[in-house]
C-alpha cells in the first residue's frame, strides 16, 4: 500500500523488512510531446535528499539523479503496442516522490543541469490525496 505522509506530497510504502513491489500502469498515451513520469527515493517525510531540501536549487538535480523513469510517453502514438506496465521493487517503508518532465527527458534535464543550465520542464507531484 502506498500512502501520503506529508503536505510535501511524499508517499510511503507500507511494509517491513521485505522488499515491496509497486506496479504502475499507463492507461492512456495521447501526447503531443515527449513526457516522462518518474519516481525517486527521499530520506524523510519532508522530501529531503541527504541534506538538500525541496525548493533549493540543488534539489532538482538530486531528485532526478535518484530517479527512475516510470513511463516515457512518445508523441503521436509511436510504438502503440509497447507494454504499458512497469514494476519496481523498493525497501519496505521507503518514501517516494514523483515527478513529470514535460516535453523533454530526465537524461536531457540532467545533462542541461550538469552543463550549468536550468530547466523549467520538471514538475514535482502536487497530488491531492
Amino acid at each position: 500500500m502506498l500512502r501520503p505522509v506529508s503536505l510535501n506530497h511524499i508517499f510511503q510504502l507500507e511494509g517491513g523488512a521485505e522488499p515491496v513491489s509497486l506496479q504502475f500502469s499507463l492507461s492512456d498515451r495521447e501526447a503531443d510531446f515527449v513526457n516522462e513520469v518518474g519516481v525517486f527515493l527521499v530520506d524523510d517525510d519532508l522530501g529531503t535528499i541527504g541534506s538538500i531540501t525541496p525548493g533549493t536549487p540543488e534539489y532538482l538535480f538530486s531528485a532526478l539523479s535518484r530517479g527512475n523513469v516510470i513511463f516515457s510517453a512518445l508523441s503521436n502514438g509511436v510504438f502503440p503496442n509497447l507494454d504499458s506496465r512497469r514494476l519496481f521493487s523498493f525497501n519496505g517503508n521507503a518514501r517516494l516522490g514523483f515527478y513529470l518532465v514535460s516535453n523533454s527527458t530526465t537524461d536531457q534535464v540532467l545533462a542541461d543541469l550538469a552543463a550549468g543550465g536550468t530547466s523549467a520542464h520538471v514538475f514535482f507531484c502536487q497530488c491531492q490525496c
